[in-house]
């Protein structure tokens, strides 16, 4: 099961402005055109313990679905730089992608799993500590 973490509007967690997205539990999200032509599409974590190593518990944890190409591993292009994204720029960070990222062409959020929730609660998870 993939993971997404977003902040808590529900939004990108690493970039804003013009490479910003909203997520939903309602609606498939992807890509600003300018990026998906260039091969980057919404980032989600492979495993819990990755996602919540990333959010460093400040960020909001999703269960999520993907669809669509997904990209992983040596596949994944460049990270970019998350200021100059955030502006419509496009620039190499120089940095290594977080462990278990994976860009998927379409993301749905489908159950928050932290912070925990009374559905959670009732239906536990293991959460990394």
């Amino acid at each position: 099961m993939p993971y997404k973490c977003v902040d808590n509007e529900q939004q990108s967690s690493n970039v804003w402005g013009k490479a910003g997205l909203k997520y939903s539990t309602e609606e498939w999200v992807t890509s600003p055109d300018w990026l998906s032509e260039i091969g980057y599409f919404p980032c989600v974590f492979l495993n819990l313990e990755d996602a919540m190593s990333f959010s460093d518990f400040r960020l909001r944890v999703w269960e999520c679905e993907v669809d669509g190409k997904i990209i992983q591993g040596y596949d994944l292009p460049p990270l970019l730089d998350t200021y100059d994204l955030s502006n419509g720029e496009v620039s190499d960070s120089h940095h290594g992608w977080p462990s278990g990222t994976v860009m998927a062409e379409r993301v749905k959020l489908t159950r928050m799993v932290y912070p925990l929730t009374e559905e959670v609660k009732e239906n536990p998870i293991c959460i990394p500590t």
